[in-house]
Order: structure tokens, then C-alpha cells, then sequence
């Protein structure tokens, strides 16, 4: 079995994006392995190598021959981490091996190599030797096996150990300041490359600089002020508003607003933003089917950063908002990864606050942005994903909110035309009998169309005194 790089975290990226576009094109029983090792991909953490380990174990005996080679890398991973059951199982796998092969020199080789990894199994189910064997010990004890796993166990206890460190879980990132923001880019990796220089060029007023966090705002004032334009949403309002208290700065959590078409979702989100003060980022995902949201190699023509260090950028800022309109529209099954996949990763702090971007080849602090997906329903979004964000429902509008939204709805289109707001007069009786004579509540974009003949019938009037 090949490795693919010195470092674990880049091995495990390395053969799970691998795995991931050969078990996408596949399809069918395949494709839930293609998403889970996407994910893996993404954010080469223990419990998803063993998300994947067991997903393997699940798939059908005539799979067996295809799934075995992954099977035994998911174990090595996991004997990596500290794991004394996947140590034996690589040691029985190896005995396996050799017992099956006729006799010959690789034999002796292959019997060492499971007393290696026997031993290594012992090792790892002492909780002293578990965190305090040093890296030469660990070599000693592979020493007569497989050479390749050298670079895998190097660097593996000391790592545990750190990670076992409650002190540790507790240190504020090295990238983080209190008064001055945060180190987004740290570096562009593999800069003396002609990519990367142009790259490097290009980020070169936020690379190592602190991007400023958002400034905090009069929650009451952004609660009024929203209140005001979307009425029948005082609940959702609360709702996302509620998890704001007591932060220092602004951040919206992972959020889904699930309602109906014209309901005013996107806007709302938008909004919301704002009287946060928060530049923010749309992107419209009908019809996406990659994983280009989360960054794409810089080997492409295409390349591009994580779509989130993008915003930060474009905002001068650590914690932009990014908004995924119609995120239940992205279409699945493609072969350019997982958005699903990215999402799950940007989603989970610890994963954001190192996220590896394939574009700038480094590992970006993300655990700032803030996050809101509009869906017209849930259908498809994998719920590994809507465990990670709070799913808000975002009701319709009925006739009684016909008042409350005609002011805010005639004021905007005013504006927006350059007319001075003050000329958005409150609808007549005669004008609010005509709109509810064919809007029964609903949608907002039916509306819209409804106040804009409004202000047509009022400038045909005035034309004509």
C-alpha cells in the first residue's frame, strides 16, 4: 500500500479525495462512501475516518474486494490516533496476508510487520505508553516493519499527547487577539512557484495581517428595525437574534431559513446582515454540483480560494456573512467533490479555525464567518449537515401584515427609483381593497409587483391633473 505524503493530515486529504471521485463516478451504493470520504478529505479527523471505517463494514460481501484496501487504510489512520482494536486488526490483516501467499523471501517480511504492528497494539492499550512514549520508542517498535508507515507514526504521540492536554484545549489560537482581529491567510504555501508568487501578489495586503472583527451593534435597534419590515417573523427574529447574547462581536451560527417561495427568505438574510453591519457575500446554488464553494487547486484553470476567504477579503474582515440562496437546488452526483461534504467541514469550528484551502495551500482561519442558507425545504440536505446549523422556519405573510409590509415595500421601490422615501404614502382604502382582492397573503414577490402598480396608477393620476 502506497502513502502519499509524510504527514498524516495530507495523506488522509490525499487518498480520500481519491477514494471520493473514484466511489462518485461509481454511484449508486457507492455514492454515500464518496460523500463521507469527501468529508474526510476536507477535515482529516479521527471520528470521520471512523465514520467511514464503519460505513465500509456496512456495504454488501460481494463488495468485499473492492472496499478491503480502504478498509485497512481507514485502520492504519486509526491505530495513528491512538486506537489499540486497529492496530490489531492491521496486525491479523498482514498475518492474513502472509499465511495466503506461497512460500517465499516476502514471508518473513510480512510476519514482521504484523509482530510490529501486534506490538504497537500492545503499546497503544497502556494509557502511560499511550502518552508518554517518545517517537524514537515508536520507531523501535516499527522498526522491522512496514517502512512507509515511518512518516505515518512519526509525528503520532506527541500529537496525541498534546490533543490529550486539557491546558491545551484551552489556549486562545495563536492568530487571535483580543483587540487587533484575526490572521485569516497566515501564508501562501508553495510560494516560490510561479502560481504561487502570482497568488502571493495578489493576497499580499491580507496575508500575516489581523482582519478587524465586526463591530457590535444595539441588538434592540436591529430587532426593532427588522421587526418593522418583516412582521409576521418576529419569532424567527428572536429566534436567530436570541443566540447573539452575550457575544462580544457578532456571529450567526450555521443557520437554515426554511419556507415557502416568496417568502422573503433571502431578503431577509440580507437584511439581517446589515443591521449587523456585516458585509456579507450571496451565492445562488441552483444548479451547483461541486465542491468549488470550499476552494478549488490552483493547478486549475479555474482555481479559486474558499469562497468564505474570499469575503473576508472583500470585507476587510474576519467574520463576514456568506448567504447560500436555495441551498436545497445543488445538484448531487457530481464529480468535482461534495458541497454537502465542504459545508459539514466549514460548519465545525475546530475544522473552520484550520481549514486547509487547496487554492492558497494553507491552512486558513474561517471560525469567524457567519453562515445562513435559504431552502424552500429540506429535501436531499443530508442531516450531518442540519445537525450542525439551527434550523429556523420562516413563515409566510397573510392579509393582516398587508399594512406593516406596504409601508416598507413602497418606501424601498421609491428609493430605489431616487425619489426622496417620504413620497411612499400609506395605501388608501380604495388601493388596499384592489390588493387583497387578488393577494391573499403569500408572496412577497407577488406583492412587490402588486406595490409597483400602485405607484404606477398613482403617477398616471398625477400626470393627468
Amino acid at each position: 500500500m502506497n502513502f502519499f505524503e509524510a504527514l498524516l493530515a495530507s495523506d488522509i486529504r490525499e487518498s480520500a479525495t481519491r477514494y471520493s471521485s473514484a466511489w462518485a463516478k461509481v454511484g449508486g451504493k457507492y455514492q454515500p462512501l464518496a460523500e463521507l470520504a469527501g468529508a474526510l478529505a476536507i477535515s482529516p479527523r479521527q471520528e470521520l475516518v471512523d465514520h467511514l471505517r464503519h460505513a465500509l463494514i456496512e456495504m454488501p460481501p460481494t463488495e468485499s474486494r473492492h472496499v478491503a484496501n480502504p478498509m485497512l487504510r481507514c485502520q492504519i489512520y486509526l491505530a495513528y490516533f491512538g486506537d489499540p482494536d486497529s492496530a490489531w486488526a492491521v496486525s491479523r490483516r498482514l498475518t492474513q496476508d502472509a499465511l495466503e501467499i506461497p512460500p517465499s523471501a516476502e514471508c518473513p517480511s510480512m510476519f514482521k510487520r504484523a509482530l510490529a504492528w501486534s506490538h504497537l497494539a500492545v503499546s497503544l492499550d497502556s494509557e502511560f505508553l499511550k502518552f508518554s512514549m517518545s517517537p524514537n520508542m515508536m520507531k523501535e517498535i516499527i522498526r522491522n516493519g512496514d517502512e512507509l508507515l515511518d512518516g505515518v507514526f512519526k509525528v503520532a504521540l506527541p500529537s496525541t499527547a498534546r490533543l490529550a492536554d486539557p491546558q491545551h484545549a484551552k489556549e486562545k489560537p495563536a492568530n487571535h487577539s483580543d483587540e487587533g482581529g484575526v490572521v485569516v491567510i497566515p501564508a501562501i504555501g508553495n510560494k516560490l512557484t510561479s502560481e504561487g508568487r502570482d497568488i502571493s501578489a495578489s493576497f499580499s495586503a491580507f496575508v500575516g495581517t489581523r482582519l478587524p472583527y465586526p463591530a457590535m451593534v444595539n441588538s434592540t435597534h436591529v430587532r426593532q428595525n427588522l421587526v418593522m419590515e418583516f412582521p409576521y417573523a418576529s419569532e424567527a427574529i428572536e429566534g436567530i437574534l436570541a443566540q447573539l447574547s452575550g457575544l462580544n462581536r457578532p456571529r450567526v451560527r450555521p443557520t437554515v431559513l426554511v419556507g415557502e417561495p416568496g417568502s422573503g427568505k433571502t431578503r431577509f438574510a440580507r437584511r439581517l446582515f446589515e443591521e449587523l453591519g456585516m458585509a456579507y457575500t450571496l451565492v445562488s446554488c441552483g444548479g451547483t454540483s461541486d465542491s468549488a464553494i470550499g476552494g478549488t487547486p490552483r493547478r486549475w484553470k479555474t482555481g479559486a480560494p474558499c469562497i468564505a476567504i474570499s469575503a473576508a477579503c472583500r470585507a476587510n474582515s474576519c467574520g463576514p456573512g456568506v448567504i447560500l440562496d436555495e441551498f436545497e437546488k445543488v445538484a448531487t452526483g457530481g464529480h468535482g467533490g461534495s458541497i454537502h461534504a465542504v459545508l459539514i467541514g466549514l460548519f465545525e469550528d475546530e475544522t473552520a479555525r484550520r481549514w486547509y484551502d487547496p487554492y492558497l495551500q494553507m491552512e486558513c482561519d474561517l471560525s469567524l464567518v457567519s453562515w445562513i442558507l435559504t431552502a424552500n425545504d429540506l429535501e436531499g440536505v443530508p442531516k450531518p449537515l442540519l445537525d450542525r446549523c439551527r434550523v429556523v422556519r420562516f413563515p409566510r405573510p397573510n392579509r393582516s401584515h398587508l399594512a406593516a409590509l406596504s409601508g416598507s415595500i413602497l418606501s424601498r421601490i421609491y428609493s430605489e427609483r431616487g425619489f426622496d422615501h417620504r413620497w411612499a404614502i400609506p395605501l388608501d382604502e380604495i388601493e388596499r381593497q384592489a390588493i387583497l382582492s387578488v393577494w391573499d397573503g403569500g408572496s412577497l414577490r407577488q406583492l412587490n409587483r402588486l406595490m409597483e402598480c400602485v405607484i404606477e396608477a398613482r403617477e398616471q393620476m398625477l400626470s393627468r391633473q
